[in-house]
């Protein structure tokens, strides 16, 4: 088992964040074997257009001339 991390340095070079997960080095065959398989197909998802942000201040009012 192995640990990949990746450290977030500020200007001098201090570590200010950190991120650390396990994993298992496959051997080479194994990764041969899992490319040379065909991909299933990912069930489509139906594509949602984002919802326009609220405004959060009403529009204002020109001003009036006299």
């Amino acid at each position: 088992m192995h640990r990949l991390r990746a450290d977030q340095l500020d200007g001098s070079g201090k570590v200010v964040s950190r991120f650390e997960t396990p994993f298992k080095r496959e051997a080479p065959e194994a990764l041969a074997a899992a490319m040379a398989e065909p991909a299933a197909p990912a069930a489509a998802e139906p594509a949602v257009a984002p919802e326009a942000p609220a405004a959060s201040e009403p529009a204002s009012e020109p001003a009036a001339t006299a």
